[in-house]
């Protein structure tokens, strides 16, 4: 039987924990805990511009909310935030919708979209 000096435990542990994380991040032990469906994030925002374009705010919100959460860092992701200041401001909750637009200039400073998000806050 192989017997490992004493520091080499620990590593082993700390490589098998760092590849049990990973896996969970990418999904493959994950759950679907999370109130998310595993809708298409490019379906999930078609539903949620239908919404947003029926004047039906607080479900748009919740929709691009999704959206957000499924496509984050792409442009899809992005618009989405941006429809969803949209909807808020719609809805009467300006302090969140300039809350979304200021998050958003934070969190994409080099979006095409960047002086739009600060002429709306603005």
């Amino acid at each position: 039987m192989m017997s490992f000096p004493g520091w080499r435990k620990p590593l082993l542990a700390l490589l098998a924990a760092l590849a049990a994380s990973l896996l969970v991040g990418c999904g493959i032990f994950s759950s679907k805990s999370d109130g998310l469906t595993s809708d298409d994030p490019v379906k999930l925002y078609a539903d949620a511009k239908a919404d947003l374009d029926n004047g039906s705010w607080d479900r748009a919100i919740k929709g691009m909310e999704k959206v957000e959460a499924r496509a984050t860092g792409t442009l899809l992701g992005q618009q989405a935030i941006l429809d969803m200041a949209y909807a808020q401001w719609k809805s009467g909750e300006r302090a969140a919708a300039t809350a979304t637009l200021d998050r958003f200039a934070k969190l994409h400073p080099s979006s095409p979209a960047f002086d739009y998000a600060l002429y709306c806050a603005a």
